[in-house]
Parts: structure tokens; sequence; C-alpha cells
């Protein structure tokens, strides 16, 4: 057979339970009375039209697409999906829930989405790189996959590593108000009638660490986080910063533990999932709190001499969690200058000092070329912000009530600590 210049296979072997499986767990979604039609039934046909019009369907060879003229609807079906659906004996569900990580042998698949406080279009603007959808739509690496989807709504056709993701879920999917178009001869892509799958991440179940290393490149690149259903979690990171001097030994109990914890990285995403400016400010501070042990390792080790009580007592003074967040401030003294110049874009920052951390604040005495002056004055701040969002006991200066003015300084001031952060994990993870 012929249409136009394209080769046409007329002969379906259909396997009629599983058709009668996604008509009657998909298709029975649609609703039975609508604005534009009485019965959505009429337009698929009732069950047995329904496979008799699959058993009918024409495979395009050119396209690699079945075409079917079901009751009143025509629906066009990529070959992968058409098989997946409606051939062969593998036995499939639909129910799977949207925001939820799905296992397939050896492989984790992961939904992304754009994070709520980036905007992919203003890209440039938020720092990121520009992405380029042709150069990463469809890239594999050994470790796994990463999917993006093409604009076109009429082109949602999905690679293989994807379609397993996109067919678990199709009952949750389902546009159920769907416009279907009528007209004759005008064929709709299937995968047109169900909520888009716009980023994939597809990891090997044994790479954790990449997985959240991955996650967080998507992250500070693409603006591009974890789809989940729910973003309520606690991560548990020990720090065991508080006793370091053994009195009755009169020595430091300290070990060079590893450099890199997986739960820092956590900690950033958490914040870059969240649009609430004082969980966005905690779970920063916990990315740097993290680097504590670190640092003051770090810091012990680069003493010279440390033999008296006197030079534990100075030691001691470090322990002290302001002191300990100075210590990773000042590593990245190399964008004291872009920081400094950050906070003083910052409308209403002074106002939001004196209203809410009860002084104001003056960014000239910070002296950006004095490291250990601007560490020490930004540790301090940081800091405040946090014991205020943590211990405040007076109502009317708790962040819980902050303005929408108010809201939005402090949304400013966590984009600053995302640029401390991102600079302490540039320093410190081995990607």
């Amino acid at each position: 057979m012929a249409k136009g210049n394209s080769e046409i296979v007329s002969i379906v072997n259909v396997n009629d339970g599983k058709a009668r499986k996604f008509y009657s767990e998909v298709i029975s979604l649609y609703p039975q009375v609508n604005r534009e039609y009485p019965q959505a039934e009429s337009l698929w046909g009732k069950e047995t039209e329904f496979i008799d019009s699959l058993k009918n369907a024409d495979y395009i060879v050119s396209n690699k697409e079945y075409e079917v003229d079901f009751q009143k609807l025509k629906i066009s079906f990529s070959k992968p999906i058409f098989d997946i659906l409606f051939l062969n004996n593998t036995a499939i569900e639909f129910n799977k829930p949207i925001g939820q990580r799905l296992e397939l042998k050896n492989y984790i698949y992961l939904e992304l989405k754009e994070s709520p406080i980036v905007n992919l279009n203003s890209k440039e603007d938020s720092d990121l790189f520009s992405l380029s959808k042709s150069s990463f739509s469809r890239r594999r690496y050994y470790w796994g996959y990463f999917f993006i989807n093409e604009d076109s709504v009429e082109d949602l056709y999905y690679p293989k590593e994807v379609l397993p993701f996109f067919i678990w879920q199709l009952k949750k999917r389902l546009i159920k108000d769907y416009a279907f178009d009528l007209s004759a001869g005008i064929y709709t892509n299937f995968c047109a009638l169900f909520k888009p799958i716009k980023y994939i991440l597809k990891v090997r179940k044994d790479k954790e660490a990449l997985q959240e290393k991955l996650l967080y490149r998507l992250c500070t690149d693409l603006g591009l986080i974890e789809h989940k259903a729910c973003n309520i979690f606690k991560i548990n990171m020990k720090q065991d910063i508080r006793e370091i001097y053994d009195k009755t030994t009169n020595s430091l109990l300290l070990s060079n533990k590893k450099q890199y914890n997986i739960d820092s990285l956590k900690f950033y995403i958490s914040a870059m999932e969240n649009s609430d400016p004082c969980y966005q400010f905690l779970e920063l501070y916990h990315s740097l709190e993290s680097y504590f042990y670190k640092y003051f390792y770090e810091y012990i080790k680069n003493l010279k001499k440390v033999k008296t009580r006197k030079d534990f007592n100075q030691i001691q003074k470090h322990t002290e969690e302001g002191k300990m967040l100075k210590l990773v401030i000042r590593d990245v003294s190399d964008k004291f200058y872009y920081l400094e110049n950050e906070l003083n874009n910052i409308s209403g920052l002074n106002s939001f000092c004196t209203n809410i951390l009860g002084k104001s604040i003056n960014l000239a005495s910070w002296n950006e070329s004095d490291k250990e002056c601007f560490s020490k004055q930004l540790s301090k701040f940081i800091y405040s912000i946090r014991n205020n969002i943590v211990h405040t006991k007076e109502p009317d200066k708790a962040m819980v009530n902050l303005s929408e003015n108010e809201k939005d300084v402090l949304m400013e001031i966590n984009k600053t600590l995302f640029t401390v952060v991102k600079k302490v994990f540039d320093k410190n993870i081995e990607w």
C-alpha cells in the first residue's frame, strides 16, 4: 500500500489484554460528560471498537509511527510507544506517582523541574550558562542519561531511556480536558495528551555520590532541581566540633576526616528547591556548617607550635560557631570584592538590618581588601541572621513575620550566600 510517498503496513498483531488494560485504566479517566461532546467514549469508540481500531492501524514506515483512526479521533503513536502499549506480552503499569524516583534494573530515574527561584528565561542574569537544547537534549554517558524535551508540543516522542518512566505515569499525566482536534485528516500526537516530562536524569544505582554531584551541577548551571512529591526531609550530619580538647592528656582530639560529605550538596539543592527565604538561608548555612570541622582541622594543622594551655585556650575560641564560620568565609577571599558589590546593590538592606537584626550595617568599614576584617564582618552578618531565624523570641522582629519587602531583601542576601557556598564547593569538592 502507499500513502503519498510513505510505505504503509496495515497488519497489526495487537495484544488484546494490553489494549483492554489501557482502555479501562487510561481512556476511562476521560470525563463522560464534556461541553464539547456528550460522551467521551464516543470519541474513542467502545472497548471492542477501540481494539479493532488498533488492529487496523497504519504503520508509516518512513515516519516510524502508527496512525490509528478511532471512532471520532485520529491519533499517531511513535513505534516504541505503540509497541510497549499494545504489542508483545510484557506487562505494564500506568499508575506510578509523579515526583517519586523510579528504579529499573541497575538505574534510578529522577524527573527534574525548574527551580522556583531561578527563571531560565533570564539565566544569563542569574549567572547560569546558556542552555542549548540541541546539544543537551539526548546525551548518553557511561553513568546514565540526561534528557531535555524539545520545545515542540507536536513532537514529544521520548527516547527508549525515558519511555518506561513516561508510560508508568500515564494515569497521573493524562490531560483530562484535552481539546481534541476533530478536523478530518488531522492526527493528534499521542504524547500531547499527557503532561510532558521536560527533564530526566537517569543514573546508575551504584553512583550515589555522582548522582548528587550531577544534581548540584544541573541545579547551579541550568536551574534544574529534582521534581519531588514532598520536599520536606531532614538531612542528618554529625559535626563533632565541640569536644576537641582532652584535659587529661592535654591533647587535641582531631582526625583528618574526609574532606567531602555528600550531604553538603544536598543542603544546597534543598535551598534551591524551596522559595521560602528563611528555609533557603538555613539550608545554605548548613552547607557552610558542614565544612566547619574540615576548616578547623586545617587551622590547627597550620599552627607552628601548640604547647601551652594558653595556646589551647586560643584554639578553643575557634570552636565557637561564629569563629568556625569565619574560617570558612576567609577561604573565599578572592570573591570579597564581588560579594561586597552584591550586598551594596541590595535595596533596603540597611533598613532590614536595623529592623530585624537590631543594628545598621556599614559595608564601607568591612574593607574587602583586608582578608581578616572582611571575613570577620561577613561571618558576623551571616551568623546574626542565622540566630534571628533560629532563636529570636521577640515576635515583632522574628523572621517568620517578615513583610514582603523584607522577604525580598532576605532573598537577595541569599543570592550572595549562594555565591559563597558555590565557591566553597569549588575549593573542596573533586568533580
